[in-house]
Order: C-alpha cells, then sequence, then structure tokens
C-alpha cells in the first residue's frame, strides 16, 4: 500500500472514530432528553456534529481536489433531492392518513435547514470571492 492510501486509510479511520464518538454522544443526549435543559439538549447535538466535521477534516483535507468535486456535486444534487423526495413523501403520507404529520414537520424542517444553510455557505463563498477580486 502506497504512502497516499495509507493516509487516506488513517484519515478514514479518524472519521469512524468521530462518528461513533457523535454516535453515542447523540445516544446520551436523546436517552435524557426529557430531563436536560433543551439549551443542553441542543448544545449536545451540536457537539456530536462538531466531532462528526472534526473527524472527516482530515479525509477531506488528504483528497485530490478531484475527488472533492465529486463528493461536493453529489451532496449538493443529491442532498437536495433526497430532502425534496422526503418532504413530498411525507406530504403525500400526512395527506393520504392524517397521521404522521410530526413526521411531515420534520421532513420539512430537515429541507428548509438544507436550503437555508446552502443560502448561507454560498452568500459567504460568494462574498469572499467578490472580496478577494476586489484586493487584487
Amino acid at each position: 500500500m502506497g504512502a497516499y492510501q495509507r493516509r487516506i486509510w488513517q484519515a478514514l479511520a479518524m472519521q469512524t472514530i468521530g462518528a461513533l464518538a457523535a454516535v453515542a454522544v447523540v445516544a446520551v443526549v436523546v436517552s435524557r432528553a426529557r430531563q436536560l435543559p433543551l439549551a443542553a439538549v441542543l448544545l449536545g447535538l451540536t457537539l456530536a456534529g462538531a466531532l462528526l466535521v472534526a473527524g472527516g477534516l482530515p479525509w477531506w483535507r488528504r483528497i485530490d481536489e478531484m475527488e472533492r468535486e465529486e463528493h461536493v456535486h453529489s451532496w449538493y444534487e443529491g442532498s437536495l433531492l433526497g430532502g425534496l423526495v422526503a418532504l413530498l413523501w411525507m406530504a403525500g403520507l400526512t395527506a393520504h392518513s392524517g397521521a404522521h404529520r410530526e413526521l411531515g414537520l420534520g421532513a420539512s424542517l430537515c429541507f428548509i435547514a438544507q436550503g437555508f444553510a446552502y443560502l448561507v455557505f454560498w452568500a459567504i463563498r460568494r462574498l469572499g470571492r467578490r472580496s478577494h477580486g476586489a484586493a487584487q
């Protein structure tokens, strides 16, 4: 195995450890959610997300530009399409059965959060590119 492959496997191992730690945090927070204040629940879930991101950063930094572009496009196109399908299915399920309104609301909020996060990151990148261009 070459040095590049070894670095990728090490980074993936680190990501796996981060993901397992995040799952542990989520399990503890969710199991005790009713006893904890809302701020503690949200903080715990935010910590779990940070563990996932921190675990994935070494891998992201080690892959080449072509692989990054493939992942970015796949995530963008796949997550938006998946979110839209989930939203439409939950709307259909709710309309058909009258049940699972909370599930439909959750899918809607997920899709709205994806769209909002996309807009925030797009705006940051766009403004960064403009300020970088103006400085030259």
